[in-house]
């Protein structure tokens, strides 16, 4: 008996004052402590598994270890609570507070499964605030303000983070494999070492993000701002980042996809609406129909088999990358020690109706390519290797084609417009 109370499963607390008791490793399943004061109890490594404390107040309460699984915590205030190490799988957290300002529950190692955190009143986190190693997989924490939160290699697998607060974040290492981040604000996030592979980020705010050399493959960024985002050497195999609806483009301005690889990602009616560095990106079949990549640095960049139907290119840098060749082998009709560009850029692409106005395309490698109904107006194709390539009614009007390849297996030229002085 403790205040005249006896602690074991299924007791009824409704309404008590239990401040500051020691109860730890009672045993208190399904107990009710409804509209009960907590402030201060010490219930270490307690069982509280479906327990219903509909607000309770369990300021500073020590529940490391306890058991709270399945437990109703709707409208409990946990501010300055320890829950390291507490098992909250399926736990209910409507209405919560967590902390303000700098008085904020400790959740380091905490598991919160299935939790339920949606409509959470967690203020403003601090940068102090520690959820290292917190266990939040499949948790719901749509809307949670977890700004400047320390989730250093937290599991946040399939957990829903949609329209979550997660600036000055910490999420070093942690595990978001298949998080729903939609609408979330990563905005100035430590990422590093983080796993988003399979993560749902569209529409999420990326802007200035260091994701270089990040496993993002099969990743939705449909309509995320990833301006001046470094992504340079991302994998970004299969991604989603085409965006079909108005208002919902990713932003790519100022990104660094250097190197990056983006085998069959789509970017198909992709807006980049500023200057793209995509130089030395892998686009190996992927789909860039109607994607607009004006002005875009694609020097050396792997376009084969890429989809560029009706594409806008305007402007954009599509020469491949300098090498210095050595001596030539025997029967090869290159100088001895010239630099030339490699010839690797758009071998087999499919750039039909594709504007390249003015596109750099010297030495570009469009053997086999299908630039049917294509605008090459004023583009440069110096030394650039056609053979084999469709130029249906290509439109190389003011188009320089000093020493291209046009020989070989045969280009298609049937009806091309071409300029002649």
């Amino acid at each position: 008996m403790i205040r005249g109370y006896k602690f074991e499963p299924g007791a009824d607390f409704t309404g008590a004052d239990l401040g500051s008791i020691r109860a730890f490793n009672a045993d208190l399943q399904g107990a009710n402590f409804s509209n009960a004061r907590l402030a201060g109890v010490d219930l270490r490594n307690a069982n509280l598994q479906v327990a219903m404390l509909r607000n309770a107040d369990l300021r500073g309460a020590n529940l490391t270890d306890a058991n709270l699984q399945g437990a109703n915590l709707t409208n409990t205030n946990l501010t300055n609570t320890n829950l390291q190490g507490a098992n909250l799988k399926g736990a209910k957290f409507k209405g919560v507070v967590i902390g303000a300002m700098n008085r904020n529950a400790d959740l380091r190692g905490a598991n919160l499964t299935d939790a339920n955190l949606d409509g959470v009143i967690s203020y403003k986190f601090e940068p102090g605030d520690d959820l290292t190693g917190a266990n939040f997989g499949e948790a719901n924490l749509t809307g949670a303000n977890l700004t400047g939160a320390n989730l250093t290699d937290a599991n946040l697998t399939d957990a829903n983070l949609t329209d979550a607060n997660l600036t000055d974040a910490n999420l070093q290492g942690a595990n978001l494999r298949g998080a729903n981040l939609r609408d979330a604000n990563l905005q100035g996030a430590n990422l590093k070492g983080a796993d988003l592979n399979g993560a749902n980020l569209r529409g999420a705010n990326l802007s200035g993000a260091n994701l270089k050399g990040f496993d993002l493959r099969g990743a939705n960024l449909q309509g995320a701002d990833l301006t001046y985002a470094n992504l340079e050497g991302a994998d970004l195999r299969s991604a989603s980042l085409n965006a079909p609806w108005y208002n919902t483009c990713t932003k790519l301005s100022g990104a660094n996809l250097s190197g990056a690889n983006l085998s069959g990602a789509n970017l198909s009616k992709y807006n980049s609406n500023g200057v793209v560095l995509l130089n030395g990106a892998n686009l190996t079949g992927a789909n860039l129909t109607d994607a607009n990549l004006t002005g875009a640095n694609l020097t050396g960049a792997n376009l084969i088999r890429a989809g560029l139907r009706r594409a806008n290119l305007t402007g954009a840098y599509l020469s491949a990358a300098y090498e210095v060749v050595p001596d030539p082998r025997p029967g090869e009709d290159v100088p001895r020690n010239r630099r030339y560009k490699h010839v690797r850029v758009t071998p087999y692409a499919d750039l039909t109706d594709a504007n390249l106005t003015d596109a750099n395309l010297t030495d570009a490698n469009l053997t086999g390519a299908n630039l049917t109904g294509a605008n090459l107006t004023g583009a440069n194709l110096t030394g650039a290797n056609l053979t084999g390539a469709l130029l249906l009614n290509t439109n190389l009007k003011v188009a320089s084609l000093k020493v291209a390849y046009l020989k070989g297996e045969g280009a298609l030229l049937k009806a091309p417009i071409v300029y002649r002085p």
